[in-house]
């Protein structure tokens, strides 16, 4: 943010964090309201994780005759509602906007045929992982981080980049440990999870009860995943729902081999570069 601020970004901050009650942002027009009033703004861009999560915002501006864009990074059928009148209003709100952005064009396809859009809807821009991740491991930081997670000497460091909830399926991780213990490669292998969300205690006590607290290392919320990932030899993302999910493309960036979940666009974004398994079931 401060470099941000150099570049001459303002913020407006909102009177509270979305994440604390969610569908209340969603449905907020009044704080909208009084943010692009007072900014003025000539185009607001919506950057949505689900389709309902700027809906309030959205409608503040069409009731400004402000054109806006919106950006979907996920969308699954799952995350739109089941109410006709509702689905209708978000449908409105899709054909109202400048441009409509998905991350993919599974997610593009998806978006197509719930509302019957014509072939020519909405825009792809993948995501990108930025230039940090393209430099080469640091040998040094690589060993000191695996020391610290307690991986052998000749050990294989699975990591995982997401946050820990439902969609991000950690438990068919935990799942597939319990087959790998009947294996040779147990001793061998080890996981380090990068995340924070509302699972962290359930998969806490899970990890602790299996047997598995030598093998899988909670390193919580972090800032440094370029660093990070110099340690691991190979990534996994169990998903059972995704748009593009920019953890990929960052662990291709540092030439690890990808296990993923055929959910999304990681098919689209590992493009045959990777282990695409089943959805989780």
């Amino acid at each position: 943010q401060e470099r941000l601020k150099k570049a001459v970004v303002a913020y407006h901050w909102f009177d509270y964090n979305p994440e604390s009650d969610i569908l209340r942002f969603a449905n907020d027009q009044e704080m909208a309201l009084r943010i692009f009033t007072a900014v003025q703004p000539d185009l607001i861009y919506f950057v949505n994780g689900s389709p309902l999560a700027s809906f309030g915002g959205i409608s503040a501006a069409q009731s400004l005759s402000i054109p806006y864009v919106i950006l979907e990074e996920l969308v699954s059928p799952a995350n739109f509602p089941t109410d006709q009148s509702e689905l209708n209003a978000v449908r409105h709100n899709y054909k109202t906007a400048q441009a409509v952005i998905c991350v993919s064009h599974q997610n593009l396809n998806v978006m197509k045929t719930l509302f019957d859009f014509p072939d020519g809807f909405g825009r792809v821009i993948p995501n990108t992982a930025t230039s940090e991740f393209f430099r080469p491991t640091d040998p040094i930081r690589r060993q000191k981080l695996r020391t610290e997670w307690g991986v052998p000497e000749k050990g294989i460091l699975c990591f995982t980049a997401a946050k820990l909830e439902p969609v991000k399926g950690h438990e068919v991780q935990l799942d597939a440990m319990e087959h790998l213990k009947s294996t040779s490669a147990w001793d061998q292998v080890r996981f380090a999870w990068a995340g924070q969300g509302r699972l962290f205690d359930k998969l806490s006590t899970r990890i602790a009860n299996s047997d598995t607290s030598r093998h899988v290392t909670l390193l919580g919320h972090v800032w440094n995943m370029a660093e990070l990932l110099d340690a691991a030899d190979m990534f996994i993302l169990t998903s059972h729902a995704e748009g593009v999910p920019l953890t990929i493309l960052e662990a291709m960036a540092k030439s690890l081999p990808i296990i993923a979940t055929d959910v999304g666009g990681n098919t689209e974004a590992l493009s045959g570069c990777g282990k695409i398994i089943d959805p989780p079931n």
